[in-house]
């Protein structure tokens, strides 16, 4: 934890972030296996979350 003054506080972690396969991932991140776009504007409008509907869906597929 490093004081920055203030009362605040600024902490940080080093580590590496790896799949179960081993595969390190820092840097690059996850490739989704479904790509759904997020639609701000169905979001704001009607407050639907496109990706959770789809996500629910796909959850719901596995546990029939």
């Amino acid at each position: 934890m490093i004081d920055v003054g203030s009362g605040a506080g600024l902490k940080y972690t080093v580590g590496k972030r790896y799949l179960p396969d081993d595969t390190n991932i820092d840097h690059e991140g996850l490739k989704p296996d479904i790509l759904v776009e997020f639609d701000r504007e169905v979001y704001e409008k009607n407050a639907r979350d496109v990706q959770k509907e789809r996500a629910m869906e796909e959850v719901k597929k596995l546990i029939k």
